[in-house]
């Protein structure tokens, strides 16, 4: 195989833009979906969390224990608790369900 000139190059800027993604995806890594009514007093939230500090993500449980806190103080509005119906963790993300019931 004969020698390009500049392969290097592009390997490099190839390297450097891949980085560059990784980095700006795990700083800009928090999503909150806000809670949304599944079902007549079922409700649904998504969140992923990152750090203060713009490190990458942190765990799952992080991220449950902040949707459910959210929930809670959802329900609280009207005097209520959440009450997790169901929940799907991924390695950084809390899915879960909820409904309020009276504390």
């Amino acid at each position: 195989m004969p020698f390009e000139p500049g392969l290097r190059m592009r390997h490099v800027a190839i390297m450097l833009i891949a980085l560059t993604a990784a980095l700006t995806g795990c700083a800009s890594s928090s999503y909150n979906s806000g809670i949304q009514e599944k079902a007549p007093g079922a409700y649904f939230l998504s969140i992923r969390t990152a750090t203060a500090t713009g490190a990458c993500c942190l765990s799952s449980e992080e991220s449950k224990r902040a949707a459910v806190a959210q929930a809670d103080q959802y329900c609280g509005r009207s005097g209520q608790m959440a009450e997790v119906t169901s929940e799907d963790l991924g390695p950084v993300t809390a899915d879960i369900y909820f409904i309020c019931v009276d504390s």
